[in-house]
């Protein structure tokens, strides 16, 4: 029970805005989405909306690129995304050169050593 009705979130008005319509008209506003992919993934993951999480995924593909492949590879692995996961390892082979002389994408064979393991497997 919260006081008059109101509860309290550290999640912006945007990100509540695209989950409240989504729940209560099923829109799916997907120029909101792209604008903020991953605070939407993350609300649509907690409140456990499937569809949601479905819908954002496809978006994050599409979205791959150099400078946000590590982030939505372990994201991937955060919501257990296999496409996601599969489209990012796809990326990174097409574009091995740039990705792996990229210092902060190195990085996570040390921040994550299962992932890592994991990508070079698909590498060789």
């Amino acid at each position: 029970e919260h006081p008059n009705g109101v509860w309290k979130t550290s999640n912006s008005a945007d990100s509540m805005k695209v989950i409240l319509a989504y729940i209560y008209i099923n829109a799916k506003k997907e120029d909101e989405i792209s604008n903020q992919p991953l605070a939407i993934l993350s609300l649509a993951h907690e409140y456990e909306l499937t569809m949601l999480v479905k819908s954002v995924e496809t978006i994050l593909i599409q979205q791959i690129e150099e400078e946000n492949v590590k982030e939505l590879l372990q994201s991937s692995v955060l919501y257990n995304l296999e496409k996601l996961k599969r489209s990012c390892f796809d990326f990174i082979k097409e574009n091995m050169a740039k990705v792996l002389t990229n210092k902060d994408f190195v990085k996570l064979a040390t921040e994550d050593e299962a992932l890592w393991s994991e990508l070079r497997s698909f590498l060789l």
